[in-house]
């Protein structure tokens, strides 16, 4: 493990395949769901199950219903249909017509909406969407312009606010973290890229389950210093923190997801030559393995 430089952002861990030694054992609460050759459940007591075929998992607030996603090939590499079932694997049915961009969803309060980024014809144009969780109300809160759009959605725990990468009229190449109420007003920028000879892209934004602070990834893109970092900053998007780096490749690490308590986020990175989910304290700290040759956690709820 080895330990970087403080920054102003404060003491960074940088993620290596040394730190993945050993599996972390211990009992979390609350069940993950994650992705290898379909998606999974991983139960408090270790146990895991495979569910259906899909990746990008969400739960439900009151963690009875996994949303997800499945790639549809035939219509492109960032076309993927929406689809809800029972947390234990049952009743699995398509939500409508609901087309996403493959980024992932996110429930909205009551478990009666899910938003997400899409951009297929039927949908005319890219953006941001919601749509409710039968199907039914299918409608864009946001319209887009570029392939970052609307991804990583994350509805707030009151409900009150959604955010979502996003390129608008920038003309920064990559998105940034903006947030919008559900009703599609209120639209404003949360966190920007850093200034000068960075080339920030930020994404992947997770709030804590009592709604006072918001993890997210920062991925800089600069040839030669190319990397990832994992940060945490108030809900309002101030005084970032970085608790951790990862490698630049492969596309796709960090995936920051909360534990019920609030005390750890788990994520997804690279072990040795192989992927493992591990979990970081979310006040800093070492980061442990907690399942090799996974991706894409997903925490649920207390008690699920």
């Amino acid at each position: 493990m080895a330990v970087a430089a403080a920054s102003p952002v404060g003491l960074v861990v940088a993620w290596t395949s040394a730190a993945s030694a050993s599996s972390d054992a211990r009992v979390t609460r609350g069940s993950i769901a994650v992705v290898a050759d379909g998606l999974y459940r991983r139960y408090p007591n270790g146990r895991l199950k495979l569910l259906t075929d899909g990746r990008a998992p969400a739960w439900s607030r009151d963690g009875s219903r996994i949303a997800f996603v499945r790639s549809d090939i035939a219509q492109g590499p960032y076309v993927c249909p929406l689809f809800v079932m029972n947390s234990d694997g049952s009743n699995v049915r398509r939500v409508g017509q609901a087309t996403t961009d493959c980024s992932g969803v996110s429930w909205g309060p009551g478990d009666r909406k899910i938003v997400f980024g899409g951009g297929v014809p039927a949908h005319r144009g890219m953006g941001l969407w919601i749509v409710n969780a039968n199907g039914s109300g299918l409608r864009r809160l946001r319209a887009g312009r570029g392939a970052t759009e609307g991804i990583h959605p994350a509805w707030s725990p009151d409900g009150r606010t959604i955010v979502f990468g996003w390129t608008g009229r920038s003309p920064h190449p990559w998105g940034r973290l903006a947030a919008v109420r559900p009703d599609g007003s209120g639209y404003h920028v949360l966190i920007t890229p850093r200034a000068g000879a960075h080339d920030d892209e930020l994404t992947f934004p997770a709030w804590s389950r009592d709604g006072k602070r918001l993890a997210f990834l920062r991925v800089d893109h600069r040839l030669g210093r190319a990397g990832r970092t994992l940060e945490v900053a108030n809900a309002r998007g101030e005084h970032p923190r970085a608790l951790l780096r990862l490698p630049y490749n492969p596309g796709g690490q960090g995936a920051p997801t909360w534990s019920p308590d609030g005390h750890s986020i788990a994520f997804w990175g690279v072990c040795g030559k192989g992927s493992c989910v591990s979990t970081v304290p979310s006040r800093g700290g070492r980061p442990r393995v907690l399942l090799r040759n996974y991706i894409e956690p997903a925490w649920g709820p207390g008690g699920s």
